[in-house]
């Protein structure tokens, strides 16, 4: 590589800075030890497969009380698809020999599984960005406008976060493959070469494997073509067509094959439990919610979307594959009953469509010719990179709540950077669990504290300071906790998702005389706590003292396989702080 060319140099200048901060950061944070989640949340589903099949060797006998080992009728199996555990592999082979040659008993999250899952994000990010070099000079000759678009790509998005800090998602697995398809892809169409052919086959088929809605990238057919005329060509070659065939049909028979082995049938429906809205997509909420909206937390690709102007000047049907591309991967995101994606930095799904973002960006320079305009778009480009940048930072540092978020709390951290805005936000909104008829009421409880009710632990009453004829009750160092217990006649086990919806009102008798009260949920079986969630009372800090604030609160509870015979929810008062509490309303649903 000539690194006198600025495309290359950047590479190089990005390769070195993630380097650093996968050693500084990602292994070796938190006093030496931020290793130890390398493999983490979704990740460690994906990963289970390697797991499984050489450590526990029980691919066939997954551990059910994990959360994404799903029981189908078959039996129990990882609900995620094998791409990602392929890509992963080779990485594991390197991190496996070594177990073996130190003689160490594993359980396959040791340093070294660590650190080479940590290796394979860095490593597939740049072969991404390598080979999306390679696509945009096939389309821009200005190799400043191809070092400036993969820069972006690098750090304007959530792409860096998913490579280097949580590299055991499967979003930069995807986002490299894709890559390399429309290269190889492009490359073939115009020289017929066997190899580009191989190539791209085995990339596309990797592609769909990690996230089966990516085989919408296919659109991008026009554009990987240049011609109707080389597509046609490509069709009357049909030794090459069915080399392909073969290609892909092979890399896609390993999910069969995997749920073979784990269940004993061929196909199998792995996310019980979740499926798609198709008639009812959120669009509006995955672009523009605060809670993961791709243009809020990656406003670069709001931007990017001047480029279709450019790219239609340049190609019109260019444009067209593009845009309908996108808009696809759009609507299958949006359709998606959980469309927020749970625990996630932005609009993560998106991740593995950025490819087509580059060309959008570098088709937006390419086509400012004025110094005035170029100075403005380079400037706003500057500027949301450095926002990405601190909203990284920000959702790293846990500053940016990992979920639940919204409009009122994104205002009050926005761009907030200090150690003490770590873990500030609070509150929780879970979206109500897939179901295909309406959720059955259970239990509706109120209490509204003008007496003592029975299945509510003792409590203090006192009288409202703003209005003398209600009364309210009282949390300070003599009652630390209210509690409501539902108890059960017997021990059962939890068949269903239970959604449960909590609203109350919560006032201040001095500044922040709640900042570390907690909402909590237990399922108990005798003093053995089966399930527990927690999360803190108030959203965020707000300055207002002997005035009522009405919250909400929504989460779900999947099914228990431990038997409970006790449902709890409590408002813990653990600083023995001194607050109001009033109005509270707590619904129990059952999912089917």
């Amino acid at each position: 590589m000539n690194f006198r060319r600025p495309s290359v140099a950047i590479l190089f200048f990005i390769a070195v800075i993630n380097l650093y901060f996968l050693i500084a950061v990602r292994l070796f944070d938190h006093s030496g030890t931020n290793w130890q989640t390398v493999i983490y949340s979704d990740g460690k589903g994906y990963y289970e497969y390697l797991r499984a099949a050489f450590i526990n060797h029980n691919l066939s006998n997954p551990e059910i009380e994990k959360a994404f080992i799903r029981n189908s009728d078959s039996g129990p199996m990882i609900k995620f698809f094998g791409g990602t555990a392929i890509a992963q592999l080779p990485f594991f082979l390197i991190a496996f020999i070594i177990s073996i040659f130190r003689s160490q008993a594993t359980d396959g999250y040791t340093f070294e599984f660590q650190l080479m899952i940590a290796i394979a994000g860095y490593f597939y990010l740049l072969l991404g960005l390598i080979w999306l070099r390679k696509l945009l000079l096939q389309f821009f000759s200005n190799d400043i406008i191809v070092a400036v678009t993969l820069f972006v790509i690098a750090y304007g998005t959530n792409l860096f976060y998913y490579a280097v800090l949580e590299p055991s998602m499967s979003h930069v697995y995807a986002f490299s493959f894709a890559c390399i398809f429309l290269f190889e892809g492009y490359a073939y169409f115009k020289s017929f070469r066997i190899r580009n052919l191989i190539a791209s086959s085995i990339a596309f088929g990797l592609i769909i494997l990690i996230r089966p809605t990516n085989v919408v990238i296919l659109l991008m057919l026009p554009v990987i073509c240049s011609n109707w005329i080389s597509f046609f060509q490509f069709l009357k070659n049909y030794r090459h067509v069915i080399f392909s065939i073969i290609i892909v049909a092979g890399i896609l028979f390993i999910q069969p094959l995997l749920w073979k082995l784990q269940t004993g049938s061929w196909f199998v429906w792995s996310y019980q439990g979740e499926g798609f809205y198709f008639s009812n997509p959120a669009i509006t909420e995955v672009l523009f919610s605060f809670n993961k909206g791709w243009f809020v937390y990656t406003p670069i690709a709001l931007v990017a979307m001047l480029g279709f102007i450019s790219i239609w000047k340049m190609k019109p049907a260019f444009a067209i594959s593009i845009f309908f591309t996108v808009l696809t991967a759009i609507y299958f995101t949006a359709s998606w009953w959980c469309w927020n994606y749970g625990d996630s930095f932005g609009m993560r799904p998106m991740i593995d469509f950025y490819p087509l973002i580059a060309l959008l960006i570098a088709a937006l320079f390419s086509s400012v010719k004025k110094n005035a305009f170029k100075t403005l778009l380079s400037a706003v480009m500057i500027l949301l990179v450095s926002v990405s940048c601190i909203q990284t930072y920000q959702y790293y540092k846990k500053i940016l709540q990992h979920y639940s978020m919204d409009a009122e709390k994104y205002k009050f951290i926005f761009l907030k950077t200090s150690d003490d805005d770590i873990n500030i936000l609070g509150g929780n909104i879970d979206l109500m669990p897939y179901t295909t008829s309406e959720p059955a009421l259970i239990a509706e409880l109120s209490n509204n504290f003008v007496g003592v009710l029975p299945i509510w632990n003792p409590y203090e009453l006192t009288i409202d300071p703003i209005d003398s004829l209600n009364t309210c009750c009282l949390l300070d160092s003599s009652f630390n906790s209210l509690e409501c217990r539902l108890p059960a006649s017997a021990p059962v086990r939890l068949t269903q998702m239970l959604y449960i919806e909590v609203s109350l009102r919560r006032m201040e008798l001095s500044k922040h005389s709640s900042s570390a009260s907690q909402f909590v949920a237990k399922l108990k079986n005798v003093n053995e706590t089966v399930f527990n969630y927690q999360f803190a009372l108030n959203d965020f800090p707000d300055e207002d003292v002997l005035k009522w604030r009405t919250f909400h609160y929504a989460f779900r509870i999947r099914k228990q396989v431990r038997p409970f015979n006790i449902v709890s929810f409590q408002i813990f008062n653990p600083a023995l702080q001194k607050f109001l509490i009033d109005d509270v309303k707590i619904k129990i649903s059952s999912v089917e």
